[in-house]
């Protein structure tokens, strides 16, 4: 029987075996998930965690971090997870590269304490090794780590494996010092992903094995006493993120998901996750819920599930591990296991990266008890293990590829799953961003007739109409995601957009009303409402809201230079001011990286309002000479017309 290693017993033992499993350890990690430090952000939540998240990418700041304590979003309370994304975001800016290469450091790092934990608690250095190497390997885990937005697996799992470090140093020697020291790394656990609820259930499991504290009745009350304050931690974070959750809308309504369709996902999930760690074939960033399971499924999980817990039991006292890691395995899956169902996923790889590791140690103990009894040789154990570790590494290398982008990711799931409307709808997104238009609304229809209410796809689909000119094939398309659901401030402000290209003035100041309503903040849409407001003749409100745009995002060439033009060219003498068009249309050229004929074109309007026709007219030969080079013939036109009114000394009129 093993159990804890005292310090000396490791201090006495060989720490060049112990140091060469290490890197060992870090170097074959290092080797599978390097190629992602060439890889890109996916469009599967790492634009809201990272890069397009406007708090996160600037870093470390003081409002930053009061924004990550008290901030739901993404349907999370993480801060921790959030200061470790703003802290990257700090050193390395928003370089996708490098975030990814974080990841994989923590996981190393991860790999490694696991070995030092295992070897602790067990004193069996070569199976902790091997559990550890499939903790490393396993393709199963590759999500937690090839996924920016995932940080918060990998890095919870670092204060989860601290905690039970610590945790064995206070059962070693009881402090004040070693208690809160392990109360401190759970709760930076907790705050890094609350699925590090089950800890203390699993602390107790350490307790009967390989620890064997847990003799007698009152041993476990001792135990239990002794992670109450663990538990009241526990109790805590479950209550703040259910109610997080439930606010974000990220929790299943009972109605969307019975009680029955919840414990038959829970079971079937369960076989799901065992079948995939021993054969890890068809692995995908998203499962489809099917919404009803086969009554045979799940009864035929319920069985199996019972026949291996009814194994484990019988085999309590020859194979105690067998207990702990099985318990291990189905205890820490209980959050996650779609009980409480929360997204539209029947189950996902992610959700595996702690609770695998009591499977590791099941099998692991179970395959070197078993061939020590049988008398297998020794080499050939250690080549089935190195074996299957090989093959583990290659698995993993393959399924790390999958990551190198969006459309590489879900073009892979699609390939491994059926009726995947979510692999649908990010493809399309990824398309449409990569200008390939017709294939985007291509996964966008798909998506809707597998979910015909996903406004988003409705939504998308309108853009991607809108890009290649079809902006009233894009209202139809607005309007749908509307009535699924009329709160969508995205699909109110494209459809109002759609409906000023289309010339509807009164129907877009209709909308983008609705959105400003809704969001007094949306700097692009008091652009357009100015906009709007121009084409109906009301340039007094134009100007107001022209003037709110800018002041809500400093950096708007398009309001300075439309303001501009407004101040230095409208025929009433009240609103003109060429002084500050100038002001106005220098700045917007500033912001531009290379300089636009139409911004040029401004700037030469707000000269001549200003008297200063020799310099309207070299800057307007400019902008029409510019225009010609891009092939803008139209505004190389209005350049020419607007520099024969200069040279007369007329500075422009816009007609009204």
């Amino acid at each position: 029987m093993t159990s804890a290693v005292p310090p000396k017993a490791i201090r006495s033992s060989s720490w060049f075996r112990v140091t060469l499993v290490s890197a060992i350890l870090v170097l074959a990690t290092a080797a599978a998930y390097w190629q992602v430090r060439a890889f890109d952000f996916t469009n599967f939540d790492d634009p809201d965690y990272v890069a397009q998240n406007p708090t996160v990418g600037e870093g470390l700041s003081g409002e930053g971090i009061r924004w990550a304590f008290v901030t739901g979003f993404m349907g999370n309370w993480h801060p921790v997870t959030w200061l470790s994304h703003m802290l990257d975001c700090e050193v390395f800016g928003v370089n996708a590269g490098a975030h990814h290469v974080v990841n994989v450091a923590i996981h190393c790092l991860n790999v490694v304490l696991l070995f030092w934990v295992l070897f602790r608690y067990t004193g069996a250095l070569e199976r902790s090794a091997f559990v550890a190497a499939l903790f490393a390997l396993h393709p199963l885990h590759v999500e937690s780590v090839a996924w920016i937005a995932e940080r918060k697996d990998v890095l919870s799992t670092l204060f989860w494996l601290l905690t039970m470090w610590s945790y064995l140093r206070y059962v070693e020697r009881r402090s004040v010092w070693r208690y809160l020291t392990t109360l401190l790394w759970f709760a930076l656990g907790l705050m890094s992903k609350p699925m590090l609820v089950t800890l203390p259930f699993v602390l107790l499991l350490l307790n009967y094995w390989p620890l064997r504290r847990n003799r007698t009745l009152n041993d476990w009350r001792r135990a239990i006493l002794e992670l109450t304050p663990l538990l009241i931690l526990t109790i805590v974070s479950c209550i703040i993120t259910f109610a997080v959750q439930k606010a974000g809308g990220a929790v299943g309504s009972l109605e969307k998901f019975s009680v029955a369709t919840r414990i038959g996902t829970a079971l079937v999930a369960y076989v799901a996750y065992v079948g995939k760690t021993l054969v890890p074939d068809g692995l995908a960033a998203f499962y489809p819920h099917p919404g009803e399971w086969p009554w045979w499924q799940a009864a035929g999980a319920a069985i199996f599930l019972l026949i291996v817990s009814g194994i484990a039991l019988a085999l309590e006292r020859p194979a105690p591990y067998l207990v702990t890691g099985w318990l291990w395995f189905l205890g820490t899956l209980v959050p996650v296991i779609g009980l409480v169902q929360v997204g539209e996923h029947a189950y996902a790889d992610r959700y595996t990266y702690i609770p695998l590791v009591g499977l590791f140690i099941a099998l692991v103990w179970v395959g070197a008890d078993l061939s020590r009894r049988l008398h297998w040789p020794i080499g050939a154990l250690h080549a089935t293990g190195v074996a299957a570790l090989i093959v583990c590494a290659g698995l993993t290398r393959i399924q790390v590829s999958h990551w190198r982008n969006s459309e590489t990711l879900f073009r892979h799931a699609l390939k491994v799953t059926k009726d995947n409307h979510v692999a649908h709808y990010n493809l399309g997104q990824s398309l449409s961003v990569a200008g390939r238009l017709e294939e985007a609304i291509q996964h966008y229809e798909a998506t809707l007739q597998l979910k015909p209410d996903q406004e988003g796809a409705h939504n998308n689909l309108g853009l991607t109409h809108a890009l290649a000119g079809r902006w009233s094939t894009a209202t139809n398309h607005y309007a749908q995601a509307l009535r699924t659901n009329p709160k969508n401030v995205g699909a109110r402000f494209n459809f109002g957009v759609a409906e000023l290209r289309l010339g509807h003035a009164s129907n877009a100041v209709v909308h983008l009303r609705h959105v400003l309503e809704a969001e007094p903040s949306h700097a692009q849409a008091h652009n357009e409402m100015a906009n709007a407001l121009i084409r109906l003749r009301r340039p007094k409100e134009a100007v107001a809201h022209y003037r709110e745009a800018i002041r809500l995002h400093a950096q708007f060439p398009e309001a300075y230079d439309r303001l501009a033009w407004l101040l230095a060219t409208h025929p009433d003498d009240s609103i003109r001011n060429g002084k500050e068009a100038v002001k106005l249309a220098t700045r917007a050229c500033e912001l531009v990286e290379s300089p636009r004929p139409v911004f040029l074109r401004t700037l030469a309007a707000g000269y001549a309002e200003c008297g200063d026709f020799e310099r309207a007219i070299k800057v307007g030969e400019k902008a029409e000479a510019l225009a010609r080079s891009l092939g803008d013939l139209a505004t190389a036109e209005s350049c020419h017309a607007l520099s024969t009114e200069w040279r007369q000394a007329r500075p422009h009129r816009d007609s009204e």
